[in-house]
């Protein structure tokens, strides 16, 4: 059993395709199930999207892998909370909601300027971290 459920943002998986380390590596411990990688349908969106525009090339790659290795994908939700609308850039809300609603203990995002951290870990009591912090903290 992955000893911990951590919602992966979208610039995290598209990363690791890149050929990012820290990425590749995180999205790695969700293949050995070390850890349990969840996202939202508007992240596979996001991913889908966003590769066949800047990076067609690795198409093949994100395919094979969401079939033979998916990570949990759970629903866009439906509303927003108060607080994430106060605490989170517009364009992430919706998947920060979805990360609350799923009830992970991490969230992995490359942007971490998009969220209040303080405030939303308070609330939430999900670790928001990049990368880097969180193959450190697993």
């Amino acid at each position: 059993m992955p000893k911990y459920k951590i919602f992966i943002d979208t610039n995290v998986w598209f990363s690791a395709l890149l050929g990012s380390k820290n990425c590749s590596s995180l999205i790695e411990k969700h293949i050995t199930r070390e850890v349990m990688g969840v996202v939202s349908q508007k992240v596979i969106n996001e991913l889908v999207k966003n590769t066949a525009l800047k990076n067609p090339r690795s198409i093949p790659t994100m395919k094979k892998f969401l079939e033979t290795k998916p990570p949990k994908i759970v629903k866009i939700p439906e509303k927003l909370d108060k607080e994430i609308m106060r605490n989170v850039d517009l364009k992430d809300q919706l998947i920060f909601q979805a990360a609350v609603n799923s009830k992970v203990d991490l969230f992995v995002t490359g942007n971490l300027k998009h969220f209040k951290v303080k405030e939303l870990e308070r609330k939430y009591k999900i670790k928001i971290l990049s990368p880097t912090e969180a193959l450190k903290y697993i």
